[in-house]
């Protein structure tokens, strides 16, 4: 015979579908088996969710909720840092884009890491080692190394007018402060 309170027992918990989308919510639209884990949702149940439906699989290790809206142009980075691991973070000309200073258009995604990543990754990807204490700070919820340090990391690169028009414009929206700003404005001669 059935205990009633079985039944409300049964109501009130949460499904592992629902789990996950709690997870994509908080995650920009994005599950990874370790958060999945974290929240009590086994990697079998993971997968088996994929196969129905209830996430997309994007990369190895990344999944995607196809009920959450793409926030941004960033979805590709994300996924990118996501499917590479933690510590990974957008620096140089691609930091600098996720943050809108400058129009650099950069054709490599440039990013860096503190531990090396032996799998076989797009050409495109360009992926440098990083010290474990490097200072790292999130642009629309992507990790990214600070506008600063990118910004002294791609001046070889850029012409010197253009340069100076992208410190300005990191200055005018913040990303720097008066100190950094007199800094950069003295490499410019």
């Amino acid at each position: 015979m059935d205990k009633p309170y079985q039944k409300r027992y049964g109501l009130c918990m949460e499904t592992y579908r629902e789990k996950l989308r709690q997870i994509a919510l908080e995650n920009d639209g994005y599950v990874t088996p370790a958060l999945a884990r974290a929240r009590g949702v086994p990697d079998v149940e993971l997968r088996k969710l994929a196969a129905r439906g209830a996430v997309e699989k994007r990369e190895r290790g990344v999944y995607r909720d196809p009920y959450y809206p793409a926030a941004d142009g960033f979805d590709f980075l994300r996924e990118i840092i996501l499917t590479l691991g933690a510590g990974v973070h957008a620096c140089g000309e691609t930091a600098l884009q996720v943050t809108g200073i400058g129009e650099l258009n950069p054709k490599n995604v440039y990013l860096a890491s503190p531990r090396r990543h032996r799998r076989k990754v797009p050409r495109t990807w360009r992926i440098r080692s990083a010290p474990a204490d490097t200072q790292v700070k999130k642009y629309h919820g992507i990790p990214s190394q600070p506008v600063a340090e990118a910004l002294v990391e791609v001046r070889p690169t850029v012409m010197a007018d253009r340069w100076e028009a992208m410190v300005e414009d990191a200055y005018q929206e913040g990303f720097i402060r008066g100190k950094q700003y007199r800094e950069l404005k003295g490499l410019v001669g």
